[in-house]
């Protein structure tokens, strides 16, 4: 029992280490970088920028949601699953992601071309305890969309009928697996095994949002010497800078990320506790 103890110490210990590692590599990033004005920008590099989301104009200049079909520029999105496991059944993040297309950020002074991409994680099993990233967000190498909250567009038992919306979404998100139940669902009560919750967060034309990005010259030309102006710039994921998009505030984030140190130290004192007393057995 009292391995099991130092077991379960570790463990506890190493989620808080991780999820506070995590928050105050956030923190540190927000609160350590200035903000700019977008007439400001002039070379490449980290910048933080605040500004009203708009439409490029042309004819990508906004997508469909996959799961809402909502109009937008980015779409960020979360698959969660069911799992019993006896007296630890809970939710399980399985897949998380996010799609874009090019939009302006303008903050009154000037206006600048943002290019989020996309990408996606189906390879995750985690706890519903977000590790990689800030609550109501996906995080996905580097990139952190973030927002106000992800709402839950569908929830779909395993043997309920599947959205039209819903299949041609899992037919383009990559390696999601089909939805299985158990045998022991038609006497359960409660959440079924395999149930699904769709998530979804939006960024449309209007909203206000926080960017943090590198900037790079919109024609690729990278010379040392060269100064850029506002037009001839563009806001990407590049480098091993961290990405952030978020519809919440700078505040809102600071205070989102503001316990990462405090549970850093305490996730490394339940480790070095549990092992010490492992050590002592």
């Amino acid at each position: 029992m009292s391995v099991l103890f130092s077991i379960i110490g570790l463990v506890v210990g190493g989620i808080a280490t991780v999820w506070g590692y995590r928050r105050r590599a956030y923190h540190q990033v927000i609160s350590g970088t200035p903000t700019s004005r977008v007439l400001d920008v002039d070379e490449p590099g980290l910048v933080e920028l605040k500004g009203e989301v708009a439409a490029t104009g042309d004819d990508a200049g906004t997508m469909q949601a996959p799961l809402s079909g909502d109009t937008c520029v980015v779409a960020g999105w979360e698959v969660d699953e069911w799992n019993e496991g006896g007296k630890n059944s809970s939710w399980h993040e399985i897949a998380e992601g996010y799609d874009s297309v090019p939009f302006l950020v303008d903050d009154g002074s000037a206006e600048i071309l943002v290019r989020p991409g996309s990408d996606a994680d189906a390879s995750n099993w985690t706890s519903n305890i977000s590790l990689d990233g800030l609550d109501d967000s996906v995080a996905v190498d580097g990139v952190t969309v973030d927002f106000q909250h992800l709402r839950v567009e569908h929830q779909l038992d395993p043997d309920d009928p599947t959205p039209a919306r819903v299949e041609e979404f899992e037919r383009r998100a990559p390696g999601i697996d089909a939805q299985t139940g158990s045998v022991f669902n038609a006497i359960d009560f409660g959440n079924a095994h395999g149930e699904r919750k769709y998530k979804e967060g939006i960024v449309q034309p209007g909203d206000s949002v926080y960017l943090l990005g590198a900037v790079e010259p919109a024609d690729g030309d990278a010379r040392p010497d060269r100064r850029l102006r506002p037009e001839d710039a563009v806001v990407t994921p590049a480098g091993d800078d961290e990405f952030i998009l978020s519809t919440r505030s700078e505040e809102q984030l600071l205070s989102k990320s503001r316990y990462g140190l405090p549970a850093m130290v305490v996730g490394a004192v339940v480790m070095a506790a549990s092992v010490l007393y492992t050590i002592g057995l």
